[in-house]
């Protein structure tokens, strides 16, 4: 039998179970979604207390949590932000195609 899986956060002495965190996570973009504040702001940290203060974390861990969630959101933004100097859109690579040629018989046509 395999253990359980589970994300340890070690400089906050929290260990948490991989299900929860998938599941918090997913509640918290269905929620993000809703217009319930403007862009979303705080639903991730109401969110992670209603889930993790019930099952014995104390507060200042769901929000220390909360706050190592979105200092991963930013460490992505800045990933892409980087890698989009490298691959810029509307710079990608055009047809490798030759056109079409009206050459009578429908014989491809050699392009130079």
């Amino acid at each position: 039998m395999l253990p359980p899986c589970s994300a340890g956060f070690p400089t906050h002495a929290i260990t948490l179970p991989l299900t929860l965190i998938i599941g918090s996570t997913a509640l918290i973009s269905i929620l993000r979604m809703l217009p319930i504040t403007i862009a979303g702001l705080g639903v991730q940290e109401v969110v992670l207390l209603a889930v993790l203060v019930p099952r014995g974390y104390a507060p200042e861990q769901a929000l220390s949590v909360a706050a190592l969630f979105l200092l991963l959101t930013l460490e992505h933004i800045l990933i892409g932000y980087i890698v989009s100097f490298w691959y810029p859109l509307g710079q990608g690579q055009t047809n490798p195609l030759p056109p079409p040629c009206a050459c009578g018989e429908g014989e491809p046509a050699i392009h130079k």
